[in-house]
Parts: C-alpha cells; sequence; structure tokens
C-alpha cells in the first residue's frame, strides 16, 4: 500500500499485486491451520478473532475484484488492506 506511486509502471503494479496475493495465501494457510489446531477454541482468543476478521475481508475484496464489472472498488480494498497492518501489534503486544 505504501509503495504505491503516481505513475508507477505496470510491471512494478504488477509484482506488487503478486506480492499481496502471496501473503494473503499465507494469511488464509495460517488462519485455516490455526481453524485444524485449535477447534472451536480458536475463536476464544480475541486476536483470533481479528485475525480470522481481516482475512474474511481480504478475501471478499480479492471476490470483489475478480467479479466486478467495472465497478471501482479500489478504495474499499485499500480499506481492508490496511486493517491487516492491525497484524503487526499483535508482536508488539507479545514483546511487551
Amino acid at each position: 500500500m505504501s509503495m504505491r506511486y503516481a505513475r508507477m509502471s505496470d510491471t512494478y503494479g504488477t509484482v506488487l499485486e503478486s506480492i499481496n496475493y502471496g501473503f494473503s495465501v499465507i494469511f488464509n494457510l495460517e488462519c485455516f491451520l490455526k481453524l485444524i489446531g485449535l477447534g472451536r477454541y480458536y475463536f476464544d482468543e480475541s486476536w483470533n478473532r481479528f485475525d480470522f476478521t481481516i482475512v474474511i475481508g481480504t478475501d471478499i475484496g480479492f471476490l470483489m475484484n475478480f467479479l466486478s464489472f467495472g465497478i471501482d472498488i479500489s478504495t474499499a480494498a485499500t480499506v481492508i488492506r490496511a486493517f491487516r497492518i492491525m497484524r503487526v501489534f499483535r508482536l508488539f503486544k507479545s514483546f511487551g
């Protein structure tokens, strides 16, 4: 998100989008594995609920991009992606 700028090349934009998809796959795998490992206890921790919400929101954003028929939803997708940054705060909490 913070690496985008005006008049960036198409190749650069494609690379950024590919990286975004890659991280989304990683976050989906993490969520899926934690759901399998923890079962119903997964939702007992608030950070897991937050992660699940972000993963689902990101997936919905991707689906909206793929299924949109000329509708520009880039702003909404950017907002959803911004919430993923909140995952970093979990690391700070664990160090404190």
